[in-house]
């Protein structure tokens, strides 16, 4: 049984992980304006969409990405990003701030 699992397990993980890259390949890509990159991110995109139909990387899923990676750079300060909810955090690595 715990076999069975483990190879349901894995397969997903490698399915979502490959997912990931090929959105970052994009959105980097995309963001560099290199659009040859941009355009070789697409077609494999489009092979893994056709292989796993139910987890497609559609345009709004790069678009929400895009989104994000540009709000956690803006949001980015010292080389730490951090939620708004917990920004009292940054206090805690104060002491090596010597400006």
């Amino acid at each position: 049984m715990y076999d069975g699992l483990n190879a349901v397990k894995n397969a997903e993980h490698r399915i979502t992980e490959r997912r990931k890259e090929l959105i970052q390949m994009r959105v980097r890509a995309l963001q560099e304006r290199d659009s040859e990159k941009a355009g070789e991110a697409l077609d494999e995109i489009k092979a893994f969409n056709a292989r796993n139909p139910t987890m497609a990387i559609k345009g709004d899923t790069i678009l929400r990405s895009l989104q994000n990676r540009g709000k956690r750079e803006q949001g980015t300060k010292d080389g730490i990003y951090l939620q708004k909810n917990r920004e009292f955090l940054r206090a805690e690595g104060a002491f090596a701030n010597v400006n």
